[in-house]
């Protein structure tokens, strides 16, 4: 009676294991919801695995094209990560019969036992220097249509996997695929509150806020910055003879050279209508000059076509700089506004600058 009692009442330890590994898993879950970046969420992905049990020595997720022959991890977590660091997996005879590859060409999980006698020299090495004893790897759909995902993670026991099972592991890849879905969703959100629908600039009020940003830094550190403020030549008629849908793709090409002429750390948007305007950090009048011109020579090349029609177009360009022409935001915005207008009274397809402040 002792003895089956007992029996009764010890637990089995990789039914203990498996209750614990779901319990870590699903409080891992909260951290998934919670990150506000894709890439952030696939990252606690893999920390909640190796949280989960002192068992998985080492998770690593990949993004990419579907059709790749060649995979690296592209984030690594756990104590055997070193391995993770120089691993690459290229597509061959060998390789394509793996668990990685067989996940993206089945989209299902994949399991495969590691061996210091395996024929794929890492994983000899991850044997024997980490302890590494067979690998799970599980598809990670990610909203991208054109992207896949796999995150694999590796034990420290040969039969962890047959044990305790994949289940409790396919079920977090499906919590983390549903929080990618709600990060991407924000970004989304983010992206339609902050950038004109047309051009995929910066609207009106993203740009506010980084001229406010961009003054205070001046303000602070005694930099120097330039506005730029352009629009297209003559767009009413552009519209009036050849309808909406050519001043659209107009507009489009405008953005399209003013991002080739932008320096790196400068910010162009959307001002309103046909009118864009740029921030160049740490520019005085010269070098918004040259960033103009550059802007110019872009311009003049756009040629649409509208109903076999050859459409080119010009534009005109206004320079202010802080603090010679003004000392706030305002007064800049008021300057270069001046400085576009003038250039626009002069025939348009020209750079003019605001004046420089008098001082006393």
């Amino acid at each position: 009676m002792a003895s089956q009692l007992g029996t009764v009442g010890r637990q089995d330890p990789m039914v203990a294991e498996c209750a614990a590994v779901s319990a870590a898993l699903l409080e891992a879950s909260s951290n998934l919801a919670a990150e506000v970046e894709p890439l952030a969420v696939v990252r606690s992905a893999c920390e909640g695995m190796v949280a989960a049990t002192a068992h998985i020595r080492l998770a690593w997720a990949w993004l990419g094209d579907p059709e790749t022959t060649l995979i690296r991890p592209m984030i690594s977590i756990g104590p055997a990560k070193a391995y993770a660091g120089e691993l690459t997996i290229e597509k061959n005879l060998l390789t394509m019969h793996g668990p990685v590859f067989r996940v993206l060409a089945t989209n299902e999980p994949e399991t495969a036992a590691s061996s210091r006698f395996s024929l794929f020299g890492p994983w000899r090495a991850a044997n024997k220097q980490h302890g590494l004893e067979v690998a799970a790897a599980f598809p990670l759909h990610v909203p991208d249509a054109s992207e896949r995902g796999l995150l694999v993670i590796y034990a420290d026991q040969p039969d962890y996997f047959d044990q305790v099972g994949l289940q409790p592991f396919a079920a977090f890849v499906r919590l983390a695929e549903a929080a990618l879905a709600q990060a991407d969703a924000r970004v989304q959100l983010q992206q339609r509150a902050t950038h004109d629908s047309l051009t995929g600039l910066p609207n009106r009020d993203r740009v506010k806020d980084e001229l406010a940003n961009t003054h205070a830094n001046a303000q602070r550190y005694g930099w120097v910055y330039a506005l730029l403020m352009f629009d297209i030549d003559n767009f009413k008629e552009v519209n009036d003879t050849f309808g909406h849908d050519a001043g659209d793709r107009a507009i489009e090409a405008v953005s399209r050279a003013a991002r080739v002429a932008m320096r790196r750390g400068d910010t162009v948007g959307r001002w309103g209508g046909d009118e864009f305007l740029a921030i160049l950090p740490q520019a005085n009048a010269d070098a918004a000059v040259a960033v103009a011109e550059r802007l110019r020579a872009q311009m003049n090349a756009i040629a649409i076509d509208v109903a076999g029609t050859t459409v080119h177009f010009r534009a005109s360009y206004g320079i202010a700089v802080h603090p010679t022409c003004a000392t706030s935001v305002r007064e800049l915005l008021s300057a270069v506004d001046k400085a576009l207008y003038q250039a626009k009274h002069d025939g348009g397809d020209i750079i003019r600058r605001a004046p420089a402040i008098r001082r006393q």
